[in-house]
């Protein structure tokens, strides 16, 4: 009986999420890095990232993905007008464990102030370990571009 309860709870909330009725992660607590509205950079469908201070860890605001096999990856942006920009190095990757919410992503090497960095969703094609050569880009459903949003490192 509880089981069956239980299952009926989670269908009922899946179903309000998918209708809008829930809305996202409550934002971080004032003071942490890309957390308030007053701060640039970029969402996508599936990622919302804000430029942040300068560091070994890159805060992601929220990730909206399938259950599991994704990765959310920082890359260095090399050049390029918005829209055409090429990556370079990948500083850092983190298992996303959900559909929805917040992610710290710790990284090889530090951000640097005034770097453009860019926050990019891969499927799990490495059978559980990030490897940019066999992991393919996550595409957003709607638009079918890839799955990446872009920040600016402060001082």
């Amino acid at each position: 009986m509880y089981l069956i309860f239980v299952v009926l709870a989670v269908v009922a909330l899946g179903a309000l999420f998918v209708s809008g009725g829930i809305s996202g992660p409550a934002p971080r607590a004032p003071g942490e890095a890309g957390t308030t509205a007053e701060l640039a950079g970029t969402t996508s469908g599936t990622l919302v990232v804000h430029d942040q201070q300068a560091g070994m860890v890159v805060a992601l605001e929220s990730v909206t993905t399938t259950p599991t096999g994704m990765w959310a990856a920082v890359r260095e942006v090399l050049e390029g007008s918005p829209g055409e920009e090429r990556l370079g190095n990948t500083l850092g990757a983190a298992k996303v464990g959900g559909p929805l919410g917040a992610l710290d992503i710790p990284l090889l090497r530090a951000t640097e102030a005034g770097g453009r960095y860019a926050v990019e969703l891969y499927r799990d094609d490495a059978g559980g370990e990030f490897d940019l050569t066999k992991n393919s880009i996550y595409v957003e459903l709607d638009t079918g571009a890839p799955a990446v949003a872009y920040f600016t490192a402060t001082p």
